[in-house]
């Protein structure tokens, strides 16, 4: 999950969030995943829905750029 950007001179950089191996394995793990701002204990999952759903298999470019173009 990107959280925010570096900026170097012109460049952007996205900065990724990842979690530690033993809850990218677990859907369970990361719907338990607790915060606890100021009063409340809040899981994950009582705030977002957490699914595992296939991405497209190749994301098309030319020139670095996406394409939306066919084949």
């Amino acid at each position: 999950m990107t959280v925010t950007y570096t900026v170097e001179g012109l460049e952007r950089y996205p900065v990724n969030l990842r979690y530690p191996q033993d809850f990218r394995d677990s859907l369970e793990a990361l719907r338990a995943l607790r915060r606890r701002p100021r009063s409340a204990n809040v899981t994950l999952a009582d705030v977002a829905r957490v699914d595992v759903t296939d991405g497209p298999a190749m994301i098309r470019s030319e020139n670095a750029r996406p394409s939306a173009g066919c084949s």
